[in-house]
């Protein structure tokens, strides 16, 4: 009997000394939780971005293949009865970002950009003017 009380106490002293070593071990992350921190971030882009400096360059009176040339694609086009057309480029941006601070608090933030540039043709497909809007 006394040889299996022996192994008893060498047993509970093992377990004492595992949950010690745990509980030793993970302290530093109890302590710390405040600053335990997690950022994610998520950025989804659409269309054309055009700059100012490359919508004034522009020269009015320009034709429709040396804007192309100098904008890409536009987003769409239209036409009126007289052969005016728009141009039409669109560009939006959308960012989503989370920070977590472990066990204290979340902070979301939504971040939305968008623009829309109008470049209008004369009737003989000359540049006649440059709308923008954010």
């Amino acid at each position: 009997m006394s040889k299996g009380m022996g192994s008893l106490s060498l047993t509970r002293s093992i377990l004492t000394s595992r949950a010690a070593s745990i509980i030793v071990g993970a302290l530093p992350l109890l302590l710390t939780n405040g600053c335990l921190y997690v950022h994610e971030s998520h950025t989804i882009e659409s269309g054309t971005r055009l700059h100012r400096e490359k919508l004034d360059k522009l020269d009015q009176g320009a034709c429709k293949f040396n804007v192309l040339r100098a904008l890409g694609p536009p987003t769409r086009i239209a036409q009126d009865r007289s052969g005016a057309e728009t141009w039409t480029y669109e560009f939006s941006k959308q960012k989503e970002a989370t920070s977590k601070f472990f066990l204290l608090f979340k902070c979301e933030e939504d971040t939305n950009t968008s623009q829309q540039v109008q470049i209008k043709f004369d009737a003989q497909g000359k540049l006649a003017g440059v709308t923008q809007t954010k």
